[in-house]
């Protein structure tokens, strides 16, 4: 009976043994299992670090040239208004002048038509003689 105890002790720490050893490996092969996965899992990270960065320094050169052009866009606004108020100013001077043409125009026909009912004058040789 002690041979059959013995026996089946070796058998169960042989058991015993291997289980621990197929055990031990399948915790081995995890490991490195999981140790692939962090490593991919740096380069993840770094890649989406490195396009992170790059969308950020994106968005900086974006925000960046919004700002020149809204700078440009005042710049040309006040442009526009100040040629707005020149073209005012112009029109004004331009409506000024025509109204004194038109005044002109009525004075030189007023005294055209005077000179008409006065006849035409004399000679400067008939008004000296005259004298």
């Amino acid at each position: 009976e002690e041979e059959g105890t013995t026996l089946s002790s070796r058998r169960r720490s042989t058991d015993g043994q291997s289980a621990s050893m197929i055990a031990q490996e399948k915790r081995k092969d995890d490991l490195e299992l999981l140790e692939r996965e962090v490593e991919e899992a740096k380069q993840n990270a770094q890649g989406v670090e490195e396009r992170l960065a790059e969308a950020r320094q994106l968005d900086k050169d974006l925000y960046e040239e919004l700002c020149e052009r809204k700078k440009e866009l005042d710049v040309l606004r006040a442009k526009d208004e100040q040629n707005i108020n020149d073209l005012k100013e112009a029109r004004e001077r331009e409506e000024k002048l025509m109204n004194k043409r038109t005044l002109c125009v009525q004075r030189r026909e007023l005294h055209a038509r005077k000179i008409q009912e006065l006849g035409s004058l004399p000679s400067t040789a008939e008004l000296a003689k005259n004298r």
